[in-house]
């Protein structure tokens, strides 16, 4: 639901439960019953920053305006630097947003796209299946609301993120060979003695 949907809903709602003699505590209680609660986790790795330029206030902002067309209530943001190859649920933050769904302290989760989740699609598939099962939404920017592990889509996308995720390790040896080969130079010593000229050689 939409803000204005929610509050459209509140303005019906509301003189029923005034009839029922409840207290404006408990009516505000139940109007926040309304509202969904969300967590948001963006994460970027240095390699994909350089690579894709992925930043983390891009993606937040992204969230922000999904939930906010959706009518979430956001109650914690999580953001870290940190590989996609390693499991959500054993990311410094990753394990923070994680036991905040467990504890239901939040009805949804939002990523930005869903390799930011993992990139590795064993971990992506069973994170999402656990967190359906359990009642909480997912929700990723590029593909929307998320109804089962096995959704086509999801399974495409992980599939991407994990091939993805091999091309990017294999551009950034390749670079690093060829920084080692080209770091061959010529060095002049200190020493007045022409004879002590160098060739550095890389490590």
């Amino acid at each position: 639901m939409t803000p204005q949907e929610i509050a459209a809903t509140v303005q019906i709602l509301a003189p029923l439960w005034r009839s029922r003699n409840l207290s404006a505590i408990q009516i505000e209680q139940l109007m926040q019953q309304q509202v969904k609660k969300a967590v948001i986790y963006v994460r970027v790795s240095t390699d994909e920053q350089a690579d894709k330029g992925y930043s983390l206030p891009t993606q937040l902002e992204q969230c922000r305006n999904y939930a906010a067309r959706l009518g979430f209530n956001i109650v914690a943001e999580f953001q870290e630097d940190c590989s996609g190859a390693i499991a959500f649920a054993e990311r410094p933050e990753g394990k923070k947003a994680a036991s905040m769904l467990k504890r239901r302290e939040a009805d949804a989760i939002i990523i930005y796209h869903v390799d930011r989740l993992s990139r590795d699609i064993v971990d992506l598939l069973a994170s999402v299946r656990d967190w359906i099962r359990a009642g909480i939404q997912v929700h990723a920017g590029d593909i929307g609301q998320i109804d089962s592990e096995l959704d086509i889509v999801l399974v495409i996308k992980g599939w991407q993120g994990s091939d993805e995720r091999k091309k990017i390790i294999e551009r950034c040896s390749r670079g690093r060979r060829g920084k080692a080969m080209a770091g061959h130079r010529t060095v002049i010593a200190t020493s007045t003695d022409p004879l002590r000229l160098s060739r550095v050689k890389p490590k």
